[in-house]
């Protein structure tokens, strides 16, 4: 059964109890009919940065940027001015309390950058984890939760595609204003660029973005999600649909260049595998297996097909390197770095804001007491913005709501919550990985990674509560 099919059965159900007992059901009908914040809030994360596809906007790139985040602290307000304080509705919520309450501490650290820039790192560490505190409030059911999973792939599968376009036809596709920040750089597009098929240059697609190679990670998202879907039972055309997104990420990872997304997705797919052999699911198994087999060949044949032997040399080295791929793209002296340098000389962190993109919109870069610090790892971020103290707080956080998620599918009765459960805890898992790789948790991929546990548990205290 299909997650369409479904909710159109339950809407029809609850038609029918409604009309016997009017008094009691028709509640019913509107709850299930109606989006929530929830469904809002995922589509949302896609459509607003969209609009930088329209011709003119980067004059207000930084509000339509800002405006993911933004809607996310309001809707976090409005949880706790509605009395969401006293819920307790996610098992990381006392650690998360404490990194928020760490951050707000950070504030008044003596070798912050500027109060702005500050300002904006904690509240834009909020932003990422605030959903954990609203979101699971909206989960009505697990048949709810399967529809915002379904919705999830819809908007990430849709931006996997037209990254997909855009090396297929960057004329009609491309968005006609790349990011201003990209082009005024030193080196222009030739740090984003590559040379495609017939010496044609080939932009690493942005996808439903405008910052070059932003594409990948939505297409890691929607291949995951693209062959759980599409090995569930349901109508062939929209399975059919969901594998298509699934080709379609793996190729848009593979035009952008950026091989950390496809060694974790190949991680996502590895972990969702071994799930589903722990609990015998080995009908289900026979179908994820070779289908993930062809999405990657597919996926990587089409990338190679439009972006050309750049992409080739790009991705076939990895057989190549294997693990080494890890330290020769500098991540283990990064890593080595935070752990020795970094965290020896600022236990207590640095400030926050002295690094990322609000240290770039909002910060001094000529400070002479608090400059500017590059740091392209979360370790490296964490210690930075609050010191030890944040990177064990934010560990346990991720450590207890992983430990909850693995609990939630080894006890799960239910076959579709166990669908539900596999493929969140799959996801995450991933992003657990790009925490040395890349800095998830003060972006959208951290949004995603709580969006995607709060609708799990969510769903769960659900199951509990009938």
């Amino acid at each position: 059964m299909s997650v369409i099919t479904a909710a159109e059965r339950t809407v029809t159900r609850a038609r029918i109890e409604a009309r016997e007992r009017p008094g009691i059901a028709a509640t019913t009908v509107k709850q299930v009919a109606r989006w929530s914040a929830a469904e809002w809030f995922i589509v949302l994360q896609t459509a607003l940065p969209a609009l930088l596809f329209l011709p003119g906007t980067q004059a207000i790139r930084l509000p339509l940027r800002i405006a993911p985040f933004a809607i996310s602290l309001a809707l976090l307000a409005h949880w706790v001015f509605a009395g969401g304080l006293s819920e307790r509705l996610h098992p990381a919520r006392r650690w998360l309390t404490a990194i928020v309450i760490l951050l707000a501490l950070m504030l008044g650290h003596p070798f912050t950058n500027t109060a702005m820039s500050a300002i904006a790192q904690v509240f834009l560490y909020i932003s990422v984890l605030g959903p954990a505190f609203w979101l699971p409030r909206n989960i009505r059911d697990t048949e709810h939760a399967r529809r915002l999973l379904v919705l999830m792939l819809l908007c990430n599968g849709s931006n996997a595609v037209v990254g997909v376009l855009q090396a297929y036809d960057p004329a009609r596709f491309m968005p006609e204003e790349l990011s201003a920040r990209v082009l005024n750089s030193t080196y222009g597009l030739s740090t984003v660029s590559y040379v495609g098929p017939d010496g044609t240059v080939v932009v690493r697609p942005p996808g439903l973005f405008d910052n070059p190679g932003a594409v990948a990670v939505p297409a890691t998202y929607a291949a995951l999600l693209g062959v759980v879907f599409a090995t569930t039972p349901g109508p062939l055309p929209i399975r059919m649909l969901f594998g298509a997104f699934a080709v379609a990420g793996v190729a848009a990872i593979c035009l952008s260049l950026v091989r950390t997304n496809l060694l974790v997705l190949g991680g996502m797919f590895a972990f969702y595998v071994w799930l589903l052999v722990r609990r015998n699911e080995f009908g289900r198994l026979a179908l994820v297996v070779p289908l993930v087999i062809v999405v990657a060949v597919g996926g990587f044949r089409l990338g190679v097909h439009l972006g050309g032997d750049a992409v080739a040399e790009r991705f076939g080295t990895l057989t190549d390197e294997g693990t080494a791929a890890y330290r020769n793209a500098g991540r283990t002296e990064q890593l080595q770095y935070a752990m020795t340098d970094l965290l020896m000389q600022f236990p207590l962190g640095a400030g926050p804001g002295r690094w990322g993109m609000m240290q770039d919109y909002f910060g001094d870069p000529l400070s002479a007491t608090a400059p500017p610090i590059w740091a392209e790892l979360q370790p490296n971020g964490w210690i930075l913005d609050g010191g030890i103290f944040l990177v064990i707080l934010y560990g346990l956080a991720l450590f207890v709501t992983t430990r909850e998620d693995i609990r939630l599918i080894k006890n799960a009765n239910d076959q579709r919550f166990r669908l539900v459960a596999g493929v969140i805890t799959a996801a995450n898992a991933g992003v657990l990985a790009m925490i040395f790789g890349f800095t998830p948790f003060t972006n959208q991929m951290g949004t995603q990674y709580w969006v995607l546990t709060a609708i799990l548990h969510g769903a769960a205290l659900r199951q509990r509560a009938r």
